[in-house]
């Protein structure tokens, strides 16, 4: 795990740890038919009434640009990044884990991955690599995540 932002986190917030691949970039299959980040905008529109949550940004090895560089290319949502860490996807879980071990005050989060990674005692989401993000189930798991008091038991 490399860190390469650490902004405070703010009071009370949440944190929603994000994998661009399968989540915010459309995959049409093969490398050169995908489409980055073009669901941001919709995940950045889920978030709108939830100014609490934060966002920690899980890049690849190929995902090498500068945190400054990725947040312009989220739009909107880069506003809410917090941290950017490098993993591959067999470390996630692992990566996870030890950004939560230095910020032990944040009590609520929750991995948005395609790999279906998971990490204990956290809301896990996963999303297939092709609708992502835009995928009803999705939105509607992440819309439980963000209103726990109106899931339904």
């Amino acid at each position: 795990m490399r860190s390469l932002v650490c902004h405070p986190v703010p009071m009370r917030a949440r944190v929603l740890f994000i994998r661009s691949k399968g989540v915010l970039f459309a995959s049409e299959g093969s490398p050169e038919m995908t489409r980055r980040y073009v669901w941001a905008p919709i995940l950045e529109d889920l978030l709108v009434p939830y100014p609490d949550v934060c966002v920690v940004f899980l890049r690849s090895e190929e995902e090498a640009l500068e945190p400054e560089t990725l947040k312009g290319n989220l739009g909107r949502l880069g506003q809410r990044v917090i941290d950017v860490l490098t993993s591959d996807d067999r470390s996630i879980a692992e990566t996870v884990r030890g950004w939560r071990e230095h910020h032990p005050e944040v009590m609520q989060m929750c991995l948005l991955t395609s790999t279906g990674a998971a990490v204990a005692d956290m809301a896990g989401i996963v999303c297939d690599a092709a609708p992502g993000v835009s995928a009803i189930e999705v939105k509607s798991r992440l819309q439980g995540w963000l209103e726990p008091e109106k899931m339904v038991a």
